[in-house]
Parts: C-alpha cells; structure tokens; sequence
C-alpha cells in the first residue's frame, strides 16, 4: 500500500490531489484536528492518526540502515582536486564535486563564500556546494561527505563518511557514526560510534582490526565505542553532534 504523510496543517488539497494522481491511498496525520477534513475525500482509502511521525521514520531507518552515497556521474559534474586538477576515472585523488547548469551569480553581499562556491572551470561556471568524492574507475561516485567534516589527524585529511562505510561492511555492524575529538599529539583523533546487528557480538577491539581489510590502517578508528542504537535525525541525517558528545565522553 502507498501512503502519503504529511505533518499537521501543511498539507494543502492541492497536494492531496496530486497525490491521488500519483497513486497515493492512505494518509499519515500528526494533527487530530485535521482528520475529520481529510476524510472529506473520497479518494483516500485509508486514514491514519499518528502521534509522533518522527517514531514511524526512525523504524524506516532502523530496518533499512543508511549506507554511504555512490552513484553514476552524470554529464556536466566534474570532480575537482585541491590542486586544480579535473579527476579522471580511476584517479587516486579525491576531489570536490562540481555541478553545472543554472548556477546562482553568487550569495547576496558575500564574495568570499561566492567565489569559494561558483567557480568558472574551462569556460563552464559550475557550483561547488563542499562535497568531496572519488571518482572511481568504473566511472561511479563514491560520496566522502563535507569537507566541513573532515577529520585532520597527524597530517592527514580522513572523511568520516569513508570510514564509516568500511566499518558498515562488517556483518556485525548495524549502523555507525564517525567523528573527530581533539587530541595534543594528532590534532584530533578518529572516534567511531556504533551499533551492532541484533544477534551478533564483537569486541571493539576485533572490529576495529576486522575493518582494516577495508580501508587503510592509518584511517581506522582510534577507539570504537559501542552503544544501542546511533541517534539520527527522523529523516537518516547522521547526528554528528550526539556522535562527538557520546565520544568526547568516552575518550576523556
């Protein structure tokens, strides 16, 4: 069966009636008050009266645990390294993604960030929002994340989402978060918050070696921690505030 949610009065008909188009039948409500207007429509089948919406999105993402972003390129995307250089398949190197098409002129009063973000690449004026990527061999993009969240620890940049993803390859992993806490030798230290599938165990120290078959050692978690659940967000948005808070009260 598909359903449409909406939260409370912000579904407007106009919206219910795009959705009896789409083949939509049953409809999710947060907001008693507005069940006795939905079932105005004969189109909907099915009307359900929820409390917290929230609950019936975090059990989404519990069955179906988020997995790091790869997807095919498409035409006008570029990867672009630090240096300059326009990745080709295959490259070594890991780069920002750039988009173009209808790119903004740039953000009201503020150059600085206009330039670091719409930028002209051989004549193409493309948009570069901070996502950095490997443009793999087959052609494929693997998502890195934010290079907001990068992680620098003794010299060198390691992306979360990149370790992240190799932890999630262990069986025994159900979902993980992975951040940076400071530290006076490194400059911060890779901390991994995780959660196990449900009848398995591992120690952390064994899942820490297990995932070095994945990526390479010097991007391993210093310390996994293993805990019931990872927090995120109702729509799968990594909570990487709770994450560093679980960590830095682990690690001090």
């Amino acid at each position: 069966m598909t359903s449409i949610a909406t939260l409370g009065s912000h579904c407007s008909l106009q919206v219910l009636k795009g959705a009896k188009d789409e083949g939509f039948k049953t409809i999710l409500v947060c907001e008693k008050k507005r069940e006795k207007l939905y079932r105005r429509f004969s189109f909907i089948d099915e009307l359900i009266i929820v409390e917290k919406f929230s609950e019936i999105l975090n059990q989404e993402i519990q069955d179906n645990p988020p997995k790091t972003a790869k997807f095919s390129i498409n035409p006008g995307v570029i990867i672009m390294a630090d240096d300059g250089e326009i990745l080709e398949p295959g490259s070594d190197k890991i780069g920002l993604i750039g988009t173009s098409g209808l790119v903004p002129v740039g953000y009201y009063k503020d150059e600085k960030k206009s330039s670091e973000t719409f930028r002209e690449v051989n004549g193409t004026r493309y948009s570069f929002p901070g996502d950095y990527a490997k443009l793999e061999a087959d052609g494929t993009i693997t998502l890195l994340g934010r290079g907001s969240n990068c992680i620098n620890s003794a010299g060198e940049k390691i992306y979360p989402e990149e370790v992240e993803e190799a932890i999630k390859r262990n069986d025994e992993v159900f979902d993980c978060l992975v951040v940076g806490v400071d530290d006076d030798k490194f400059g911060q230290r890779v901390v991994a918050v995780a959660s196990l599938t449900e009848g398995f165990e591992i120690s952390e120290s064994e899942l820490i070696e297990s995932t070095r078959t994945f990526i390479a050692g010097y991007k391993l978690p210093k310390k996994l921690i293993l805990v019931d659940n990872v927090q995120r967000a109702p729509n799968g948005k990594a909570d990487y505030k709770w994450a560093k808070e679980i960590a830095n009260k682990h690690t001090n």
